[in-house]
């Protein structure tokens, strides 16, 4: 095997997976070497849920279930 081995030859990759690299432009082992993603998300340190802020992507802190949903149920009251 090498970079010009057809994508279907690594393990795991049948008919199927290997119509989703086509449609991503990867038909060889050294095209899947060479994708690179065009972005990634960066997560900052957890917020609680009182902190969230719409439209904006972040993790959630929250020490249990009760917690969390006593805080959304606090955040719908104004």
């Amino acid at each position: 095997m090498n970079e010009q081995s057809e994508i279907r030859n690594l393990k795991g990759i049948g008919a199927k997976t290997e119509e989703l690299f086509h449609k991503m432009g990867i038909f060889t082992i050294g095209d899947l070497l060479r994708y690179y993603p065009r972005g990634y998300d960066v997560y900052e340190e957890p917020v609680s849920v009182g902190e969230l802020e719409e439209g904006k992507i972040s993790r959630v802190r929250y020490d249990s279930y009760a917690q969390m949903y006593q805080e959304l149920k606090e955040q719908r009251r104004y």
